[in-house]
């Protein structure tokens, strides 16, 4: 069987060098001590326009029956924390807390975090106790059984007064808590790292919820009476979001490398594309992971992949053509865009793609302890669509053809990958080659996938964030 020359050198081989001295190399087993060039840029977002400005209604006078004014002082921040406040009333008690940015539905900590907070009580007369906590819960639930579980990953009390052993409650009391980063596993005492927050679920049967939540409650018990004998308990819960800053260990894009060393990680996967019964020579699959297998879901994934065979064997992958760049975010900008009517006949009639790259995302959620029996360990897992790669330009070649595109992590996905208790998520790269002739083609279609470790923040963050090697393999 002839062995075909990988067709690519660089990052931007299919838009400017048309050279294949670096792979070539790679394919004789010498040494390449080129650097690495830079990956192609996206084209800017388009910038939404600013809502019109709209004139506040005048303000109302308070009736006679509203609680007083509560005169806040504001915690001094500190230079890493952010200008705004997030402010949750009730009518029993007011809590703010500093560092949190304007306009956010929910606090946001990262690890290594500081809660810094205030609680102020209008009328503390009939207080009778108060209590600030912060928790961390990992819920479990088994559909089907309808078994469930709940583990306590944190569980600290912030403030604590009662009125018999304390002077009366002050008008406001200010309170500061450092985030943990590492809990202790009831059973083992193993020392695990703090989840994410996180929520997944499997409708079926069987089916499962999984949640890692965490949150600040206040508990507040006062007196009816003068007597102080009918008592009545409530609480205020105020959840948070809790992000575990991560980062790659090193600085991309990387060389193409078919294995891990210590400086430089794995970037290149190659698989065969058999023929059906022997009709055709296989082919050669190659991906080309610049960032390789850790980068961060900030900056869009790169990536290249190359179909070598003979000419006869390539010509029904040739049909497919990028769109223009007007018409997709992600084309090629030396497509010429022509008008939009021009650009729906192309799309109409061009052939689909037979390249699919897409990045999803696995939980798996083990149910011992969920059901009553305790007897098996059963494992429970869905998969999720994070985000489809879009092919940015085509590049054909005698022996070869190789696409080029981007992966566009959505702003949604918050974390990445994490393991703790009953709970494991995974990311991976979905890779598929389907031949355009299906069954006729004499071709079995090519599918992988690649294990990824998405990281919050890129490799030049400036956060304390926790560094992720970049050889890791899953």
């Amino acid at each position: 069987m002839p062995v075909f020359q990988h067709p690519f050198a660089s990052t931007e081989f299919a838009r400017r060098s048309r050279s294949t001295e670096s792979l070539v190399r790679w394919l004789r087993q010498e040494r390449d001590n080129e650097p690495a060039p830079p990956v192609p840029a996206l084209p800017p977002s388009p910038v939404a326009p600013k809502p019109p400005s709209v004139t506040a209604p005048p303000l109302v006078e308070r009736p006679s029956t509203a609680p007083p004014p509560i005169d806040i002082d504001v915690p001094i921040r500190s230079s890493r924390s952010s200008p705004g406040h997030f402010v949750k009333h009730s009518n029993k008690v007011t809590l703010l807390l500093s560092g949190q940015e304007h306009r956010e539905k929910i606090p946001e900590y990262g690890n290594g975090g500081i809660i810094d907070g205030i609680i102020a009580v209008p009328r503390p007369s009939g207080l009778q106790s108060l209590e600030i906590v912060v928790e961390g819960i990992i819920r479990l639930k088994e559909i089907a059984g309808g078994g469930s579980v709940q583990i306590d990953i944190l569980r600290d009390s912030l403030f604590i007064w009662d009125a018999e052993n304390n002077a009366p409650f002050p008008t406001k009391v200010t309170f500061r808590y450092p985030l943990p980063t590492h809990y202790s596993h009831d059973d083992s005492g193993e020392r695990c790292r703090l989840p994410p927050t996180y929520e997944a679920h499997l409708n079926g049967l069987p089916g499962f919820r999984a949640e890692v939540s965490y949150a600040l409650v206040v508990h507040i018990s006062r007196t009816r009476d003068r007597i102080g004998w009918w008592r009545r308990n409530t609480s205020l819960r105020v959840p948070f979001k809790y992000v575990e800053h991560t980062r790659p260990s090193l600085p991309g894009p990387f060389l193409a490398n078919p294995k891990a060393a210590p400086d430089l990680p794995k970037t290149l996967f190659s698989w065969p594309m058999k023929s059906r019964r022997g009709i055709r020579h296989n082919m050669r699959v190659t991906l080309y992971l610049p960032e390789s297998q850790v980068c961060s879901l900030r900056t869009p994934i790169p990536f290249y992949v190359t179909l070598s065979g003979d000419e006869d064997t390539l010509t029904p992958f040739t049909g497919y053509r990028p769109l223009p760049e007007s018409f997709h975010p992600l084309c090629s900008p030396n497509t010429s865009s022509g008008s939009l009517s021009q650009q729906l006949i192309i799309r109409a009639t061009q052939a689909p793609p037979p390249l699919m790259v897409a990045l999803y995302r696995r939980t798996e959620v083990d149910a011992l302890g969920v059901t009553e029996a305790n007897l098996v360990k059963a494992h429970m897992s869905t998969e999720r669509l994070i985000a489809k790669g879009s092919i940015q330009v085509s590049s054909r070649r005698p022996d070869s053809i190789t696409w080029s595109g981007a992966i566009a992590v959505p702003s949604r996905t918050c974390c990445g990958g994490f393991q703790t208790d009953g709970i494991k998520v995974a990311d991976f790269i979905m890779f598929r080659i389907t031949p355009p002739d299906g069954f006729h083609s004499g071709l079995v279609e090519c599918s992988e996938s690649i294990p990824m470790k998405l990281t919050t923040d890129p490799y030049d963050c400036n956060s304390a964030a926790v560094t992720i090697s970049s050889d890791w393999s899953g």
